[in-house]
């Protein structure tokens, strides 16, 4: 394909997933908790499930863990999904390492470290006792993308992004998924397996 016609094909896939961006917002402002992780879990297109990120993380508890690499050829509608989620020092370089953490749209943490030097996180709530323990490791330093929720580890655990949506009052998974976007063209997308 011409750079001409990438650019129109990347308009046409921007303005689809603007559609589902909105559709998706409608849906999981009047779905249930058990219906929402179905439908999370159902969806195989990765684009689209990034784009419900943002709805999902105001609602349940949201760790994002790089493994190896963010991603350097993740498509910019994917980045701007993770940073409208608030994500927003996600980023796509090389080789660099990353953990967020959002509990009901509040940004409880986001650190990152450049270099292949790994980053770490750990996390107890007071009033429930429930802990996170998070960590990104980059090919070179562990090579890990490790997202556990006491003491149970829920990460797909793919290169590039890992994400686990957790109900905190429910106590329950609600999805985990890996996206790795790292070569050119061939962005892959998986849920862990056993959900179903």
């Amino acid at each position: 394909l011409s750079e001409a016609e990438r650019s129109v094909a990347r308009m046409q896939r921007e303005e689809v997933l603007r559609r589902q961006d909105t559709a998706c917002h409608l849906l999981v402002q009047g779905m249930g908790a058990r219906k929402l992780a179905r439908m999370l879990r159902q969806e195989r297109d990765g684009f689209r499930w990034l784009s419900c990120l943002k709805y999902v993380a105001a609602r349940y508890l949201v760790v994002l863990a790089v493994k190896d690499t963010p991603g350097s050829s993740m498509p910019f509608i994917s980045l701007k999904s993770i940073r409208e989620a608030g994500f927003d020092q996600f980023t796509t370089e090389l080789w660099r390492t990353y953990i967020g953490v959002i509990y009901r749209g509040q940004v409880l943490f986001q650190g990152f470290h450049e270099n292949e030097v790994g980053t770490e996180y750990a996390y107890e709530f007071p009033e429930s006792g429930l802990r996170i323990l998070a960590d990104s490791q980059a090919w070179r330093g562990g090579n890990r993308g490790d997202i556990f929720i006491n003491g149970r580890q829920y990460s797909v655990n793919s290169r590039g992004v890992n994400i686990v949506i957790y109900d905190t009052e429910k106590k329950r998974l609600v999805d985990s998924i890996g996206f790795d976007a790292h070569e050119e063209g061939n962005v892959r997308f998986s849920h862990l397996e056993g959900l179903s």
